[in-house]
């Protein structure tokens, strides 16, 4: 397979397509990982508050989608850069740069985790607002069905309405967004790597 020649760089003097294909990888964990965190934490943030429609955990999650979602990402990467790794770096041990491959001492190609903690938090605060926001609503809008208020007269928990029938139900939209956020996730990535 031969890759498409976009021409060289004037910066590096070398073939843009390498330089791209050498960078990609770094950029494809990034994007994945902090889709990874949106949804494991924007679809359970967004079945809790359904639980308790207008209570403390609802109002906190409405609040951060708002403040997740028109945050600007230049801001949201300062600020998380500036409490996590310089106010609280002694305790959290994550560094405000770096790469995400190093070597070690045997020279081996080694990837740094905790190097990818910080900007896939940063990437992902947008996402994870929209998939808190979006699971809230789905699932409310699937309480409110028929079929869930006869599950709950015929004796049916609360934990086990939101398992059998409201998550079922509103994974669908979620999912939906959930897969249009990996491309902006790859094209955001390059601004905050």
């Amino acid at each position: 397979l031969r890759m498409p020649s976009l021409g060289e760089s004037f910066v590096r003097q070398e073939s843009v397509s390498v330089l791209l294909s050498n960078a990609f990888p770094g950029t494809a964990i990034l994007a994945l990982t902090s889709l990874i965190l949106a949804l494991s934490l924007g679809i359970p943030m967004g079945l809790l508050a359904t639980r308790n429609p207008g209570g403390l955990f609802d109002r906190i999650v409405v609040g951060g989608s708002v403040l997740g979602m028109s945050a600007p990402s230049f801001f949201a990467a300062v600020l998380i850069g500036y409490l996590f790794a310089v106010q609280w770096g002694s305790w959290t041990g994550l560094p405000l740069t770096g790469s995400l491959w190093d070597l070690n001492d045997q020279g081996q190609r080694v990837m740094r985790w905790r190097h990818l903690v910080l900007p896939a938090l940063t990437l992902g605060i947008r996402p994870l607002a929209v998939l808190a926001q979006l699971t809230r609503g789905a699932a409310s809008d699937v309480l409110a069905m028929p079929h869930v208020k006869t599950a709950r007269a015929f004796g049916a928990s609360d934990g086990e309405v939101l398992r059998r029938h409201v998550l079922r139900n509103a994974m669908n939209p979620v999912l939906t967004s959930a897969s249009g956020w990996l491309a902006q996730l790859l094209a955001g990535a390059v601004f905050v790597e």
